[in-house]
């Protein structure tokens, strides 16, 4: 037979009100998962049906502090308390002298000789000389504990409603509400810090989608099929397909063999970094491009995908090719330069080959009395024919082989150079003289030191 069917009619009647009431605070605290909602209704609710006028809960943080994080019942308490820390070491000082209550901690009076920097507040209320009646400096203390994550904090409780001690019943049903308590906070902070997370990883994608959609260079996610996963402007700006046309599909500006190559490298994790690589656009041209390639791992390490980032580099590499152009060729006749004549004479030190060196007979005369346009006219005309221009009327041909093909070449230059020229202002005749070098067997042609 239960204690409760024991009682007398009256208390049995009490006792059952008292159970309904926790019951539905049970319900009340349990029905939203917003933490900071959660205690409030966690402390309201024992300031409004379990008899007590102030309700204070502290939670552990991160660093093993307590923190105040809801007060009901007192604005002056709320005022004095909310907000404030305790270490956790004084906490378990004072928990340790506290007299054990089945779950519950009580502690009669004694925190007056405490010297413990645990936030606290003492009612201005009259002290009785009862010994039963509730002393201003009386705390009864109900740990929160859940089995997954051990001591969250602590619901604390002051003033009881009839100004006594708790009763025994009183103690049950504190100590039965903390426990349903714990959980409906417990599930509440997890589903809080879960509902932050995803607000912040979509604040963190909304920023990400804008920086995609502002950033000159074109970035495409492949997921590890290499098909495109996400294809932002800046791409569809560059190779003139749309998003809608290549997600799901292989990206269109590669060769299907490249995209093997190149996944194999990424799978291998691989950063791949190109410089002028050759892209295809819709519009069937070609870009050149520089490519950055990595790959995309989830939070235990596992690919789940790749990314690159593609910049335009189409002028970049045009300007170097003009200036590379310029730096080994000749600005009038387009021919090789004398530095270009430096470079292949190094390559080729150890084959057999001879220099033809040219000099235009009256070149001079066709600069001074015909001016330096019908001189270049001249010169123009005349490097339809040589390899090399060194600088005025001197021209070098390299050839590759034995002595009697460079002396073949420059017979055919003198037979050229011997017929008239025309140019619109008439026809003009110039004579040339050829100097032929070839090395000695063993010997080796000058460096490029030696010019």
């Amino acid at each position: 037979m239960s204690p409760l069917s024991c009682a007398p009619a009256d208390e049995r009647d009490a006792q059952n009100a008292s159970f309904r009431r926790l019951h539905g605070l049970v319900r009340i605290i349990n029905g939203d998962l917003d933490l900071e909602r959660t205690l409030e209704a966690v402390t309201n609710g024992i300031v409004e049906a379990l008899g007590f006028q102030v309700t204070v809960i502290n939670l552990v943080q991160p660093d093993g502090d307590f923190l105040v994080v809801a007060v009901a019942g007192s604005e002056e308490a709320r005022q004095a308390l909310l907000g404030q820390r305790g270490q956790r070491a004084q906490w378990d000082r004072w928990m340790s002298l506290c007299t054990p209550v089945g779950e519950l901690l009580v502690d009669y009076r004694r925190l007056a000789d405490d010297d413990s920097e645990v936030p606290t507040w003492v009612p201005d209320t009259p002290i009785s000389d009862d010994e039963d009646a509730w002393h201003p400096l009386d705390a009864v203390i109900a740990p929160l504990r859940t089995s997954r994550s051990g001591l969250l904090g602590t619901l604390s409780v002051d003033l009881p409603a009839d100004g006594r001690r708790p009763s025994l019943q009183q103690f049950e049903l504190l100590e039965m509400y903390a426990a349903q308590a714990s959980v409906a906070i417990e599930n509440a902070a997890l589903h809080t810090t879960l509902v932050a997370r995803d607000a912040e990883r979509e604040r963190a994608l909304g920023r990400l989608t804008a920086v995609l959609g502002e950033v000159p260079a074109a970035i495409v996610e492949l997921d590890l099929d290499g098909r495109v996963r996400s294809w932002n402007p800046a791409a569809e700006e560059m190779f003139g397909w749309t998003a809608d046309e290549v997600i799901g599909s292989f990206s269109p500006t590669v060769d299907p063999e490249s995209v093997a190559d190149g996944m194999a490298e990424l799978q291998r994790g691989e950063v791949v970094h190109r410089q002028a690589e050759r892209r295809r656009r819709k519009d069937g041209s070609v870009i050149d491009v520089e490519v950055s390639n990595a790959v995309l791992t989830d939070p235990d390490g596992r690919p789940f995908g790749y990314i690159g980032v593609i910049s335009d580099v189409t002028h970049r590499v045009a300007l170097e090719r003009e200036l590379r152009h310029a730096a080994f060729h000749d600005p009038l006749t387009g021919l090789a330069n004398r530095t270009m004549l430096r470079e292949r004479l190094d390559e080729c030190s150890d084959v057999p080959m001879s220099l033809l060196l040219l000099d235009l007979d009256g070149f001079k005369a066709v600069n001074d009395s015909l001016g330096h346009e019908v001189g270049d006219e001249v010169l123009l005309e005349v490097s339809r024919d040589l390899l090399v221009r060194l600088g005025g009327d001197e021209f070098v041909a390299l050839v590759e082989g034995d002595h009697d093909r460079a002396i073949a070449l420059a017979d055919r230059f003198l037979k050229i150079l011997s017929d008239p020229i025309s140019l619109n202002d008439g026809d003009i005749s110039l004579g040339c003289s050829i100097g032929i070098a070839s090395p000695t067997d063993g010997a080796k042609v000058a460096g490029a030191n030696d010019w």
